[in-house]
């Protein structure tokens, strides 16, 4: 199911399109900068410019209506977010069973 996002937040970075990860971005799987319980976080290279990033991938598998809300929850408030002491989200990119952040 696609997670909607209210547009008001959304300032055209979540994307749905099939691959549009993989052509934006080189995924560094064995660079693991960390785990939680929602999710992991790798190191990926931006193909354009090389500019390496981090990525939180969460698994949308089997989620339900409570876990679902969370999720958009947590896209809405990172792609709101403007400070100079906060990790900017760049994207948000759906994926069959995940989100990658």
């Amino acid at each position: 199911p696609v997670l909607l996002v209210e547009p008001s937040v959304r300032f055209g970075r979540f994307h749905h399109e099939a691959g549009a990860f993989a052509e934006r971005y080189e995924l560094q799987e064995a660079d693991v900068l960390g785990t939680g319980m929602s999710g992991a976080v790798t190191v990926a290279v931006c193909r354009k410019s090389g500019e390496k990033v981090a990525v939180k991938t969460l698994s949308t598998e089997g989620l339900d209506r409570e876990e679902i809300a969370r999720a958009i929850s947590e896209v809405e408030n990172q792609l709101s977010l403007s400070h100079p002491n906060i990790c900017r989200l760049l994207g948000v990119f759906e994926e069959p069973g995940r989100l990658r952040l």
